[in-house]
């Protein structure tokens, strides 16, 4: 059972869920008033520290309006914790039941997990859960992608495939490599996902497991006004990954001509100057140690990422990087990305 007081700060109400490495509770903030989520790491799960606090890490790297936010973590007398916003929406499909325009609202939802999945692909992250009840909608049509137990940086994948293999889904949106090759996740297996998930809110059901010999499934039920997203559904539950869409072929398909929502890194503008004494410095042998100082959003972060990803080509595998988070509690926090990869 969950604390009833996390932190001497926040008061739990009930646990409104469990995924595979983490409990969700709700909790009332005592300090600045109103609910939130906090995922707890379950106790009979060895490893569920490290894949909450590898989470954190990458969520506190990423913000989106489509992905549940995590505001700050913490440790409560040796036990870490994660406090999220409280979404007060429902599980898409019984949400969709409910809408008089079902196509209208269909496109709109999408159209959102699609810019969510593609600013996690961006980032170098899969998903790796998609499902009905992992996006909730609240009442003014936002759509939330929540749950990243199983959320995974590409790049760690490669450096640690036992993990990432060990990694589960849920039968029924695990792509057919995935389920009969045990291949570790990547972002064609999210997509396979999304068509599964369409799929769901077609049908009623999950679509029945993937065909071992790899022959595509048959067309979910939906009415003609649908034929083009039940098409979408078959393509992007392809058996084999090469032959999926990709994220921006699938928005296309649900909204053509529309404008995605980017929250990618920004370029670099204006700071030549700084970019090249960087650059200079860093070539120059027993260079004395840089800060990098200034107000927030000035552009630090970025000016940066321009110089380590110039460094790194210069001498690959001689840049280290690793950054730490106030929120982020715990010794050694500011080295976890690095041992993450």
């Amino acid at each position: 059972m969950p604390p009833t007081l996390i932190d001497a700060r926040y008061e739990v109400l009930a646990l409104v869920g469990e995924g595979a490495v983490g409990r969700v509770v709700r909790a009332r903030d005592q300090v600045h008033g109103g609910l939130v989520a906090i995922k707890l790491p379950r106790t009979d799960v060895p490893y569920a520290a490290d894949a909450v606090g590898r989470e954190v890490r990458t969520r506190l790297e990423l913000m989106h309006p489509n992905l549940v936010g995590v505001r700050r973590s913490g440790n409560d007398d040796g036990q870490p914790y994660v406090v999220m916003e409280w979404v007060d929406g429902a599980p898409v499909d019984a949400w969709l039941a409910e809408q008089s325009d079902r196509a209208a609202a269909l496109r709109s939802v999408l159209r959102q997990v699609v810019d969510a999945l593609r600013a996690l692909h961006d980032a170098g992250c899969v998903h790796g859960d998609l499902k009905p009840s992992h996006v909730l909608i609240e009442p003014d049509g936002r759509a939330v992608i929540i749950d990243f137990d199983l959320t995974t940086r590409v790049d760690v994948i490669g450096a640690d495939g036992d993990r990432a293999r060990r990694l589960s889904g849920t039968r029924g949106f695990l792509a057919p490599e995935r389920l009969y090759r045990n291949r570790p996740a990547h972002p064609g297996a999210d997509v396979y996902a999304l068509g599964a998930l369409l799929w769901t809110l077609f049908d009623g059901a999950p679509p029945p497991l993937p065909d071992p010999v790899g022959r595509p499934p048959a067309p979910p039920r939906h009415t003609p006004d649908l034929a083009a997203l039940a098409d979408l559904a078959i393509r992007c539950m392809a058996p084999d990954p090469a032959e999926r869409p990709d994220l921006d072929a699938v928005r296309d398909a649900i909204a053509p001509g529309a404008r995605p929502v980017r929250h990618a890194a920004g370029h670099l503008v204006g700071r030549a100057t700084p970019a090249s004494t960087l650059d200079r410095l860093d070539a120059t042998p027993d260079a004395p140690p840089v800060l990098v100082h200034g107000p927030s959003g000035i552009g630090k972060t970025c000016l940066l990422r321009h110089h380590l990803d110039h460094a790194h080509r210069a001498r690959p595998g001689r840049t280290w990087t690793a950054r730490c988070h106030p929120d982020l509690t715990g010794p050694f926090r500011s080295l976890d990305g690095w041992i993450d990869g």
